[in-house]
């Protein structure tokens, strides 16, 4: 078992571990795939909303000059904006260099640069409108890196991760690391963790499946192997208990056979009983064990009849008393109400005795055991009490199932038994339509109820 659990262990480890891999991979993947997708919408918003508008204005009326204004009605956000260009000095291969002012609409004017260079155009900064649109549209933050101040040097700022930076296309590359208008993905862990939920939960709903089914087969086959080691108990037990009658039966037959019990009657009388009710208590252990190992219904082969309860307890005790050689004062029975049921009569007698010999197994020195027979209104109740250190709480819900057998740590296992008395008991009461529980009683006792309709 414990080979079984060390491979359990390491298959969830090994499924722990690909799980893992997995999700950190899609994590990647929806990293890049989330920047490509805030790029070309960044720079479709930049296109669209600002430089192509901006530069239609602006190559419609060119300045002529260097150092003249220009005021142009442009669009800018979806709306018109009043547009001031002013021709700045011949830059980047003696191209001109234009600074175009946006004024009107919400806010403070934007300030923006492009440099002419064969129709290509370059943004200094980017439009706010764009970081709102990525904010709605993502649920991420894009903050500018500022290039170097010098080739070589990394900028003041924390180098954020190369696979979160965007950059506008229409702006040209400073000297150092980033282009002038670069801009880091913030705030992406949300969106993009929110994305990942299924594929998270499956992988939880696996690890758990898989989780389940070892523990569940874990458990089943150490309840098999606890369930042929009490088989193997029981044959044990059951060797051990068979061999005492038989040695007592011949002895018996060899006292008839050697010492002359033919001339003595009363001894002749004494040693036929004896082995007759070894004999009896053979039988009955046999019937007990093969009526407590088979399967199916037992309440179909039931015998019902009217049946007087107390006699049961009386021929059960009979047999009891001169087994454990008890006093009659060691039984102590009360009657209330009508004591006629329905029952069989044959499983009605087992189920007494199987409570009695549990009673005088394990109650207390000397002995004595309560029963009590109560017929109230549609219902019989039998209490049969004894006066030994009664039942754990904690057991009471396992003394009824099949092999099971308290072990005490100061005494352990020294009653002999195989765990199937009680288990039997349920059956029949079950079988009749009934149920049997147990308590421990004032004293200390232990105390099982049956109840069985009337």
């Amino acid at each position: 078992m414990r080979r079984l659990l060390y491979t359990f262990s390491f298959i969830l480890l090994l499924l722990a571990i690909f799980l893992g891999l997995w999700w950190q991979q899609s994590y990647t993947k929806d990293l890049a795939m989330l920047r490509d997708q805030v790029e070309s919408e960044m720079n479709q918003l930049v296109s669209d909303e600002f430089v192509f508008p901006t530069l239609q204005a602006v190559m419609q009326n060119e300045p002529r000059a260097t150092g003249s204004v220009y005021w142009l009605k442009g669009i800018y956000g979806g709306h018109e904006r009043r547009i001031k260009v002013e021709r700045g000095r011949l830059d980047f291969g003696g191209q001109p260099r234009m600074d175009i002012t946006i004024i009107g609409g919400e806010g403070p004017a934007l300030s923006s640069h492009f440099y002419y260079d064969k129709r290509r155009f370059a943004l200094n900064e980017l439009p706010m409108m764009v970081r709102d649109s990525m904010l709605r549209k993502f649920g991420i933050v894009l903050r500018e890196i500022a290039p170097p101040r010098r080739p070589g040097i990394a900028s003041a700022a924390a180098a954020p991760k190369v696979e979160t930076l965007v950059s506008v296309k229409h702006i040209d590359r400073a000297a150092g690391s980033y282009p002038k208008a670069t801009f880091a993905i913030e705030n992406y862990g949300g969106p993009i963790l929110l994305g990942l939920l299924p594929e998270f939960l499956f992988g939880v709903i696996l690890f758990g499946a898989t989780v389940f089914a070892f523990v569940s087969a874990y458990r089943s086959l150490r309840e098999q192997k606890e369930q042929l080691r009490a088989k193997d108990v029981l044959v044990a037990n059951v060797a051990h208990e068979l061999k005492t009658p038989i040695a007592t039966v011949g002895v018996a037959l060899e006292a008839l056979n050697l010492f002359g019990a033919d001339a003595d009657p009363s001894r002749r009388q004494e040693y036929l009983a004896i082995g007759q009710s070894e004999l009896q208590r053979l039988d009955a252990m046999a019937n007990r064990a093969i009526d407590s190992m088979q399967d199916g219904n037992l309440a179909s082969r039931l015998k019902l009849s009217n049946v007087d309860l107390r006699e049961g307890i009386d021929e059960a005790w009979r047999g009891l008393a001169l087994r454990y050689d008890l006093p009659p004062e060691a039984l102590s029975l009360s009657i209330y109400g009508d004591t006629i049921a329905a029952v069989d009569e044959h499983y009605w007698y087992h189920l007494v005795y199987n409570l009695l010999d549990n009673a005088c197994k394990y109650g207390g020195r000397p002995l004595h055991v309560d029963v009590n027979i109560s017929g109230h209104a549609g219902e019989k109740v039998l209490t049969v009490t004894d006066n030994g250190p009664g039942i754990p709480p904690a057991e009471r819900r396992n003394v009824f199932e099949r092999f099971y057998r308290i072990y005490r740590p100061k005494d352990g296992h020294k009653v002999k038994g195989h765990g199937l008395g009680l288990s039997f008991v349920r059956q029949i009461a079950r079988a009749h339509g009934g149920e049997v529980e147990v308590d421990n009683a004032a004293a200390g006792g232990a105390r099982f109820t049956v109840r069985l309709p009337g």
